[in-house]
């Protein structure tokens, strides 16, 4: 109760009551240090953030944003589970930059642990138009990737199974004709086989991408090839792989290796390449290593290893664009 602020013993504030928390709180209700912002397209304005507990697992933080040209609202949600965690931030805005009102954006992210070892995770983002992160300096993404992914590693196993979807809010680039929406799966298994030794690894992927474009599907134009923008692929890919290395005599590594690799890949909505192909493509590879290594006085370990090999690999050149990247 009556509460002063003095600087130097000099009373510059009063307050008759004033809550504050002391060091043994660690969550509670309340307004947050108000901040104070100047734009050239917002003008001048305040944010009043106030934090709002909702037990002891999830909380609310709400901004509203006061300034000569907009009147916008921030959000943050946050909840904690048994196996996981979650996050949302976002803002909406009524503001006189742009004639189409409101704006907004919402970014959501989330880590969850499931059973046999599989982890899920989220991340998603979007907004209403391609200048509003800027605008507000909320971001400086200027292409929006999101996705949702169950994921295991292991010792001997990496797999990931996901659905993504990119915005691009760059001008110059139509999100019709880029492929906004991919799909995923793959696995890469390792073994060790007592019969041949070594080490023997095998991978599986199957990817797909989208375009909403379905007009230009290119062709032979005028006598000019011109490239599909519609172009949508499906691709599945199968490796087995096996190494085995040897100490000879004087330091020498002596390995081989070999793969046998299946490419498969479908394409539709392109005049050029239309159709399935597929092939598979054996290797063998024989090298020859002499690694040598020296500790220097500083401590520090260099490594020079002169390496001759010998290989081969079969397959063709596919009828396919290029279209992995």
């Amino acid at each position: 109760d009556h509460a002063q602020l003095r600087v130097l013993d000099v009373p510059i504030a009063y307050f008759p009551q004033l809550r504050m928390p002391d060091p043994t709180l660690k969550r509670a209700s309340g307004f947050l240090i108000p901040e104070l912002h100047q734009n050239s397209q917002l003008g001048f304005g305040a944010k009043i953030p106030y934090f709002l507990t909702l037990g002891d697992h999830r909380d609310l933080l709400l901004t509203p944003f006061l300034a000569e040209h907009t009147t916008t609202l921030e959000l943050r949600y946050r909840q904690a589970f048994r196996n996981g965690q979650m996050t949302w931030e976002g803002a909406i805005s009524d503001d006189g930059i742009t004639s189409d009102q409101p704006r907004f954006y919402v970014f959501g992210e989330g880590k969850f642990a499931l059973p046999k070892n599989y982890e899920l995770f989220f991340n998603l983002k979007s907004t209403s138009d391609a200048s509003y992160l800027l605008d507000y300096d909320y971001s400086d993404e200027d292409r929006l990737n999101s996705d949702v992914t169950v994921r295991r590693a292991l010792r001997d196993e990496n797999s990931r199974y996901a659905l993504l979807h990119y915005e691009s809010l760059r001008d110059g680039e139509d999100n019709a004709t880029l492929p906004s929406i991919v799909g995923l799966a793959e696995t890469e298994r390792r073994f060790f086989p007592a019969t041949l030794g070594g080490e023997a690894r095998f991978s599986l992927k199957l990817h797909s991408h989208y375009r909403k474009d379905d007009s230009q599907i290119g062709g032979i134009i005028g006598g000019i090839t011109v490239d599909s923008e519609a172009r949508d692929m499906t691709l599945a890919t199968a490796s087995a792989w096996w190494r085995r290395n040897w100490t000879l005599p004087q330091g020498i590594r002596a390995g081989l290796s070999g793969e046998l690799a299946f490419d498969g890949f479908h394409t539709q909505q392109d005049a050029n390449y239309e159709g399935t192909e597929y092939q598979l493509t054996p290797t063998l590879a024989a090298d020859l290593r002499y690694p040598m290594s020296k500790v220097a006085a500083d401590g520090s370990t260099h490594v020079f290893e002169p390496l001759a090999q010998l290989s081969w690999s079969g397959g063709n050149t596919l009828n396919i664009a290029n279209d992995e990247s």
